[in-house]
Parts: C-alpha cells; sequence; structure tokens
C-alpha cells in the first residue's frame, strides 16, 4: 500500500446509522472503541438458535401428513425433517412434498424411500437442502400405500418463520 493511502478500514460506518435508522448525533465507533465488536446479529446468523422443534401426527390409515399452514406475511424455512410411520406389517414408500397454496399443486422434495416391513419407527430423512414455504404452503409426508388400519405416519421438522424479506444465511 503506498504511503498516505488508508485501507478504507477505518472509515466511518454511516451505512449503519441508516440501516439501523439511528437519527440522533452519535460518536464514531473508533472513538468508543479501537475494535468494532459487534453486539447484534446483523448477519442473521442468530435466528437459526430460535429453530422450533415439533412433531405432527397424521390421521390414522391416511397416506399423508401435513404441518400446519405458514401464516400470512410470514416465510417458512424448514430446516430439517423426518417422517415415519407406526405400521410395522407393510413396506412403505415414504417421501416429502411440499404443498403449494397458490396453484393448487404439490412438489415433491424427497425421492421416495421404501421402508420395507418390520422397520416401524425408522425415521427417512427430507431433502439435501433447506426448504423455503411461502404464505399459505405445507409441508407434507407421504406413504404409499397408506398405512394399515389403526397405524399413521408423522412427521419431525425444525423450522423458523421469518418476515417477508428477511435474510437468512444458507448453513
Amino acid at each position: 500500500m503506498s504511503e498516505g493511502r488508508q485501507s478504507g478500514i477505518n472509515r466511518a460506518f454511516s451505512w449503519l446509522k441508516k440501516t439501523l435508522e439511528i437519527t440522533e448525533k452519535t460518536v464514531s465507533p473508533d472513538a468508543l472503541s479501537p475494535i468494532v465488536v459487534p453486539s447484534m446479529d446483523v448477519f442473521g446468523w442468530e435466528r437459526y438458535f430460535e429453530c422450533r422443534a415439533r412433531n405432527v401426527n397424521g390421521v390414522a390409515a391416511a397416506d399423508n401428513v401435513f404441518d400446519s399452514s405458514v401464516p400470512v406475511d410470514t416465510m417458512r424455512l424448514i430446516i430439517s425433517a423426518s417422517v415415519q410411520t407406526s405400521d410395522n406389517a407393510n413396506a412403505l414408500h415414504l417421501w416429502f412434498e411440499h404443498r403449494v397454496t397458490n396453484g393448487g399443486i404439490d412438489l415433491a422434495v424427497s425421492v421416495p424411500f421404501l421402508a420395507p416391513a418390520g422397520t416401524a419407527g425408522m425415521r427417512v430423512g427430507g431433502s439435501d437442502w433447506p426448504i423455503l414455504l411461502c404464505p399459505g404452503d405445507r409441508l407434507a409426508g407421504r406413504s404409499s400405500p397408506a398405512p394399515a388400519a389403526g397405524q399413521n405416519i408423522s412427521m419431525r421438522i425444525r423450522s423458523v418463520d421469518l418476515r417477508v424479506g428477511e435474510y437468512m444465511p444458507k448453513l
């Protein structure tokens, strides 16, 4: 670097004042401390700690189980999910679908996995990437054929609800 030129690192954080909507007169960060230490989650990582995990049980002998619909003005990031059956007598293909409200279509988001007879309770994982659901959409666990009478399929889901436009870094 040539003499007299600054690297740009020591410049004022004017973008931070605009982003945080700071309207009052403030002191430059370097006047407070020679090292700027983050005290808020500017980049979105903290939201992963707010993930909620839940179980969703299907109706007996039904070939599907649905998560709740995504609320209005919200996006739901499905970080991980698994599906299982309580049917021990039959071999079942298990997979996930994204039920799209606007357009009335289902999109498969995982390859069907054959759960052999005698493996009730075995968990089948979801897709290899996070799934982003729009308002009104739902995640579904599916089975073919349907479990036997008195048996069901269930899902476990880890997700976080986001405001529309909120940034979340990819894991």
